[in-house]
């Protein structure tokens, strides 16, 4: 399992390893949405952007715990301001679908049609969100040896 999450293994590897902790990310932002939404009847954008939030803070933690490896020289802060920056374009994109998709659908009228423009909301914003992040934040030479804490 350790061999899994390591950073080691080729860019499959690590696409395999971004999937899992978008997973995770993915499950704590609809399980947000969906009590934001359902139980406490908040508007859908307010409601994305609360689970959105909660969702970055452990979407950040482990993807530079176990996905990403930060340029050398990096800061934590820099990284940080990246990994937001990029995240905050995601969630740009996926706020703009669901608007969208209200005025398309009519969320009153379809009750769960937000949910199916969701979905195909966070397949945009993650492929934009692997790619950003791959791009901007991370190391072209590829290691083994664990990173060291700033």
């Amino acid at each position: 399992m350790s061999k899994l999450f390591s950073r080691s293994g080729g860019l499959f590897l690590q696409i395999i390893k971004f999937g899992i902790v978008g997973v995770i990310a993915t499950l704590i932002d609809y399980a947000v949405y969906l009590v934001c939404t359902r139980g406490f009847h908040w508007d859908v954008l307010w409601s994305q952007a609360v689970a959105f939030a909660l969702s970055l803070v452990v979407n950040f933690i482990l993807s530079m715990k176990f996905v990403f490896r930060a340029k050398e020289g990096l800061s934590l802060r820099w990284q940080i301001l990246i990994f937001l920056v990029s995240s905050l374009i995601g969630f740009g994109i996926n706020e703009g679908l669901l608007a969208l998709g209200d005025y398309i659908f009519d969320y009153s009228v379809y009750p769960f049609a937000d949910l199916l423009v969701k979905v195909v909301a966070t397949v945009v914003s993650m492929t934009w969100n692997f790619i950003s992040k791959k791009l901007f934040l991370e190391s072209r030479a590829p290691s083994s040896e664990p990173p060291e804490n700033p």
